[in-house]
């Protein structure tokens, strides 16, 4: 079906014009089709219940239950009975911040970056206290492509091991989970068949097949190539503003911002719905 939608200066990221809260099967199918082929897709003006969050996320595939009930901190960060939503930043409950409620910068990452069955979307919606504070997002479909085929060549059967970015990398335990399927090739083809990167800098201990010094040396070459200003957009946020975007082939960031305890976000996971994408 044909979607309302405009293009940001970039070229690539994307504002559909579409009321969240009444649409349809066939709209979340053409949402999702944006997304594979442009990677962050914005509305504006959506200010949903809960419970119209939850039809939301539940007309993509498999949303995420993000935390159980086991949990230390499930009853600050869960906003629906069943965790399909959870709350990030502060926006404080009984003195208590959502998830990432800390006024600093959260540098480049995606959820679960070693995660083997990570959700292939992430959904953020602004509720309330969210104006001044930035989430950028890159486009790794983008900087792929724009690539010279030297250095398109040499990435071909490169895997990343993504771990806790805070630990030390641990070389055995590399081993004992590298097989066929995991860690993914840095190369990875999504679900409309382009070929983008999947590669998150600040969550990868290194690349599996080469020496740490030729990892360093391709990383920081990579690095500076995918955060590049024709590879990432800038998100002022105002209340009501969702955000989809591909987490195999964007990452993001969220910029400091002094009034975290007022900002609050939700945030879901999901995966694309089954449908055609050619």
């Amino acid at each position: 079906m044909k979607m309302n939608y405009s293009l940001h200066a970039n070229g690539w990221t994307t504002y559909v014009d579409l009321d969240l809260k009444t649409c349809t099967r066939d709209d979340v199918n053409a949402i999702a089709k944006l997304i594979s082929t442009n990677v962050v897709i914005v509305f504006r003006n959506q200010f949903l219940t809960i419970e119209e969050e939850l039809r939301l996320v539940h007309m993509f595939k498999d949303p995420l239950k993000q935390f159980d009930k086991d949990y230390d901190r499930y009853d600050d960060y869960i906003v629906d009975p069943d965790a399909f939503i959870c709350r990030v930043t502060a926006g404080l409950r009984n003195g208590k911040p959502g998830q990432g409620g800390w006024p600093a910068a959260h540098d480049w990452h995606v959820d679960d970056a070693n995660v083997p069955t990570r959700h292939d979307l992430l959904y953020m919606h602004g509720v309330v206290g969210t104006e001044g504070s930035i989430t950028s997002f890159t486009n790794s479909l983008l900087a792929y492509k724009e690539l010279d085929n030297n250095t398109k060549n040499s990435l071909t059967d490169l895997h990343c091991f993504y771990s806790n970015p805070y630990a030390p990398f641990d070389p055995d335990f590399t081993k004992l989970i590298y097989n066929d399927k995991w860690p993914v090739k840095i190369v990875r083809e999504n679900i409309a068949n382009k070929k983008g990167l999947y590669y998150i800098p600040f969550q990868m201990q290194k690349f599996i097949e080469l020496s740490q010094e030729e990892s360093d040396k391709l990383k920081e070459k990579l690095t500076s190539h995918i955060i590049g200003d024709k590879y990432v957009y800038h998100h002022d946020w105002q209340d009501g503003d969702i955000i989809i975007s591909d987490q195999w082939h964007s990452m993001h960031k969220r910029w400091a911002f002094d009034k975290m305890d007022k900002r609050l976000l939700h945030r879901a996971a999901m995966n694309y719905p089954d449908q055609k994408y050619d």
